[in-house]
């Protein structure tokens, strides 16, 4: 077993929202079904906006050809990680920078080819938030929350 960092690993997230306000989801391989926001690690020496791009691409295949950024949440948002799920990649937990996305294409959620990606996220959906909150694994549902709430004030 690696040992662990004490330390919240930092990274981006991708919300992906539909002009009706629903949330692009996706279900997390081998995680008992449970869907999430794409998001990964920033790289040492990688500005977040090119660790947003890297990362949407090597999980979902999506480029900003397909989408184009709307706003970024100003404020980062993390949460603890399960003594079961750490490692010395992960630390204790991660940290995200939120970018709010909106799609360029209407079928984006059709587009997407998960054979042809690192095979972390297996299949999405467009859902309401209150949806993806329930489905997701419990120590995301915090930040997920508090995402949908940015959100709605964000729009009003």
């Amino acid at each position: 077993m690696t040992q662990e960092s004490s330390a919240f690993r930092a990274g981006v997230g991708a919300i992906i929202v539909d002009p009706i306000g629903q949330v692009l989801a996706f279900q997390r391989a081998g995680r008992d079904g449970a869907w999430q926001l794409p998001q990964g690690g920033i790289n040492p020496d990688e500005a977040t906006v090119d660790s947003l791009w890297r990362e949407l691409r090597e999980e979902t295949g999506l480029t900003p050809h397909d989408l184009q950024i709307v706003d970024e949440i100003p404020v980062w948002l993390g949460y603890e990680l399960p003594h079961d799920a750490r490692s010395a990649k992960t630390g204790r937990g991660q940290t995200h920078r939120w970018f709010i996305l909106s799609p360029k294409r209407p079928d984006l959620a059709q587009a997407i080819d998960f054979d042809a990606t690192e095979n972390e996220l297996i299949a999405c959906e467009w859902m309401e938030w209150d949806t993806l909150v329930e489905r997701a694994m419990a120590f995301r549902k915090p930040v997920y929350a508090l995402l949908a709430k940015l959100l709605r004030e964000h729009t009003m």
